[in-house]
């Protein structure tokens, strides 16, 4: 994960009539959340607590007096510096101190947390809308996905929610959700109808496919991914496999559709075009994709090169310019090759020999977040660890709901004036604002097995003409296993 503090703002408390300073926390490129530096404060002495071990970060302690705006400017850099090296601890980064500060710093949650609507979206835009509370994190909302529209408990985490913007007739990508996030608050941040929460398949290993035949509502969201990957040409398929697709889905074989499109290159892959490369030249224009664990950089001429992501030492993320508010995380396929970010992986080339190879684009923070996934799921099946299922997860007592107070009406022109003769004070507007959507009455939603017959129904309806024409992550985990057969 990518974290900064861009910047700082005063805030007027509206009931107390006094101001404070809060620090803007963006995670990979997006604003997150405001936070107080006492907050900060009180989660630096929860992580001391909990881990005994020295923290190599250094918190920047308190101060007596009032800070001026040099201070304060060095105190931002001093908690940016200190959040982006506990990231960089698995065991903290993945603890319930972590996430649970990161959930719970965002001021909508505190103030707030009331029943709403969400909407979820199929890979073939179709969708459900969940009756769920605004606080709920990813987690939750996707547990109530699956079981709304009818997935096995044992399979939930084959899949994951993403942030999609609406394109045209598709959806484009733009970041998977993090476990610390309230899907709904996300959503609402973005402010822009364009984009939307969809659940798409969470894995990166092909075989995995095979895992979820025997469900048919698992099946068809795979089969449906599979189908858009095709129509999309994300896969590198030839006038075989183009006629042997369309004739699998004619005949209504999901299996041997998906079981086709398990051998054709790029399948289970996420691309990025108009990136610039330092490899195998300085200032090399491609398309670099990110799946079933390997790194693929295809140059314009048509050239491959792949990088295995067990060979991979590290990798980083670095800017040539300081981070800004302005930052944006763009979807996988637009423009981003004159961005400041890059993502630098530390590679092994040959036996004791270590190589940096740089991506320059404004989508490296998703390649990295993509990245992580990949390692996470490889580290798990080198352990033999299974697949988490929803009862795993700690459960805690959902928060009580609290209604957001209706807005002040705006005053009359007329009556701005006291009876006294002075200047009425004007009503302190909140801190912060989100919209919030009106409560309905939650539609009554198809089973599990009628959705995944008109899932299937609507997939085999397509045109056929679909097929035409500054932070460090290591890898030690997998790195250190590596020997000479890995060359």
């Amino acid at each position: 994960m990518h974290f900064s503090i861009p910047e700082t703002k005063e805030i007027t408390d509206p009931v107390k009539r006094t101001q404070y300073t809060v620090f803007h926390i963006h995670c990979n490129g997006v604003f997150h959340c405001a936070v107080r530096y006492s907050q900060f404060f009180n989660f630096n002495l929860e992580v001391q607590k909990t881990f005994k071990a020295p923290l190599c970060a250094m918190f920047p302690p308190k101060r007596m007096l009032t800070l001026s705006v040099e201070q304060l400017n060095q105190r931002r850099i001093q908690l940016e510096s200190y959040f982006q090296q506990l990231s960089q601890d698995p065991a903290i980064s993945s603890s319930p101190t972590f996430t649970d500060f990161l959930l719970h710093a965002q001021e909508e949650v505190k103030q707030f947390c009331e029943e709403v609507e969400i909407t979820v979206y199929l890979v073939n835009r179709k969708s459900v809308t969940l009756a769920i509370l605004s606080s709920d994190q990813t987690d939750q909302v996707l547990e109530d996905v699956c079981n709304e529209i009818g997935i096995e408990e044992d399979m939930t985490y084959y899949f994951g929610l993403f942030l999609v913007r609406e394109n045209g007739k598709r959806f484009t990508i733009v970041r998977p959700l993090q476990d610390f996030e309230c899907p709904y608050i996300s959503l609402e941040r973005t402010d822009n109808p364009e984009y939307k929460i969809q659940i798409r398949k969470a894995y990166w290993d092909p075989v995995f496919d095979e895992n979820l035949v025997e469900s048919s509502v698992a099946s068809n969201l795979v089969y449906l991914q599979a189908v858009e990957d095709v129509k999309l040409k994300h896969l590198d398929y030839n006038e075989d496999h183009k006629t042997q697709l369309a004739a699998l889905k004619e005949e209504g074989d999901k299996e041997g559709f998906v079981r086709l499109c398990n051998e054709i290159p790029g399948y289970c892959f996420y691309r990025w075009k108009n990136v610039v490369c330092d490899y195998p030249e300085k200032d090399t224009e491609a398309m670099v994709s990110i799946g079933a664990y390997a790194l693929r950089i295809r140059e314009a001429n048509g050239e491959d090169s792949s990088f295995s992501v067990t060979r991979m030492r590290c990798w980083k993320i670095s800017s040539d310019k300081p981070s800004t508010t302005n930052d944006e995380v763009l979807p996988y396929d637009e423009e981003g090759a004159d961005s400041p970010l890059t993502l630098s992986f530390d590679y092994l080339v040959a036996k004791d020999e270590l190589k940096w190879v740089t991506l320059r684009s404004s989508n490296a923070i998703v390649m990295s977040m993509i990245l992580q996934l990949v390692v996470d799921e490889l580290v798990r099946k080198k352990r033999g660890e299974p697949l988490r299922k929803p009862s795993d997860r700690e459960r805690k007592p959902r928060p009580q709901l609290r209604r957001r107070p209706p807005p002040a009406p705006k005053p009359d022109p007329e009556d701005e004036v006291a009876e006294d003769g002075s200047a009425g004070e004007a009503e302190a507007a909140p801190a912060l604002k989100v919209v919030v959507k009106s409560k309905k009455k939650k539609k009554e939603a198809p089973s599990g097995a009628d959705l995944a017959q008109d899932i299937a129904a609507s997939a085999f309806a397509s045109d056929n003409s679909a097929f035409g024409d500054a932070d460090h992550v290591k890898n030690d985990r997998v790195f250190g296993a590596m020997g000479d057969d890995d060359l």
